[in-house]
């Protein structure tokens, strides 16, 4: 599984875990309506995501950039994230 798919599959594991927080939280009375696609972590809204920031500014490393981190922060960053053999990837 490359890069954008195992981020993808790794995202909509949030989801599953959401929707027992969703329900646990809707039994008590709150709504959470306007959060529901947020907090459900569908597949596809983070897909999307990802394909934008590759098609608009390079990736998320550019649109950290963009943000004003420096490559060594970005560097860091994806190590504490996703381990230093990441580096390799985009």
């Amino acid at each position: 599984m490359g890069g954008l798919e195992t981020t993808v599959a790794d995202y909509s594991l949030t989801g599953e875990y959401a929707r027992l927080l969703i329900a646990l939280l809707e039994t008590k009375g709150h709504d959470l309506e306007q959060y529901r696609k947020l907090l459900l972590s569908e597949p596809e809204f983070m897909r999307d995501t990802l394909e934008y920031l590759e098609s608009a500014r390079g990736g998320l490393a550019g649109y950290l950039e963009g943000l004003g981190l420096s490559k060594e922060n970005i560097g860091k960053l994806r190590d504490r994230l996703v381990g230093p053999q990441a580096r390799r990837i985009g």
